[in-house]
């Protein structure tokens, strides 16, 4: 699946979600205009609900991440797994899991220039994790 495939996933998992919140809010409003008629149980619920999107926003930055990769800086030292490849789908010619230093930022490919085992390689950013 492509990356743009999981974040419409991810955008249809929310929108359904915002679409069974509002119908549990509606349980609570008058069907005629819409007015709050049990202001105390509409509050609990939106309480409710807001500790559960923080929770799903948590869950969707580390989801977008995985997708994309981190946010890294020329000079930083990232983990490259043995079964890495471009962005494209390309070979990478390290042997096995690596140390790199990321010698340039992302490209429109997706790909960043790490320099490990004296090879410098281009290596899908989504596939990289920093180094700890």
């Amino acid at each position: 699946m492509s990356i743009n495939d999981e974040i419409r996933k991810l955008i249809a998992g929310f929108a359904e979600v915002r679409i069974e919140q509002e119908a549990e809010l509606d349980k609570f409003r008058d069907g005629s205009d819409g007015e709050v008629f049990d202001w105390v149980r509409y509050g609990q619920v939106c309480t409710e609900h807001d500790e559960a999107d923080a929770e799903r926003y948590s869950e969707l930055v580390f989801k977008l991440t995985e997708l994309v990769g981190p946010q890294l800086k020329v000079g930083d030292a990232v983990v490259i797994p043995a079964d890495i490849t471009t962005a494209s789908g390309g070979l990478v010619c390290f042997d096995g899991e690596v140390t790199a230093e990321v010698l340039a930022l992302e490209d429109e490919e997706g790909d960043v220039l790490v320099r490990a085992q004296g090879i410098e390689q281009y290596v899908a950013n989504s596939q990289v994790r920093l180094a700890k």
